[in-house]
């Protein structure tokens, strides 16, 4: 008899068995038809992008800060 642990731990595994290749094919085919037949993103090219996401979130985040401080006078806990 298996407890009720068990038994969530086995139909965890199963569907976590199912599902995952089927996400894989999911993201491998629309990379594929973002991409067409052009070479894959290298490691390099995926972390410059991140950075530079990163980097122009982090502006825009002082930059409304600055905006919110100055233009509306407000501080960082009052509210619009």
């Amino acid at each position: 008899m298996q407890s009720k642990f068990e038994r969530d731990v086995i139909i965890a595994m199963l569907a976590f068995g199912i599902c995952v290749p089927n996400l894989f094919t999911f993201f491998e085919s629309l990379i594929k038809s973002v991409f067409g037949n052009k070479a894959w993103p290298t490691f390099a090219t995926i972390f410059v992008v991140s950075a530079c996401n990163v980097a122009m979130q982090s502006v825009t985040r002082g930059c409304m800060q600055i905006w919110r401080n100055d233009v509306l006078g407000l501080s960082r806990h009052d509210s619009v």
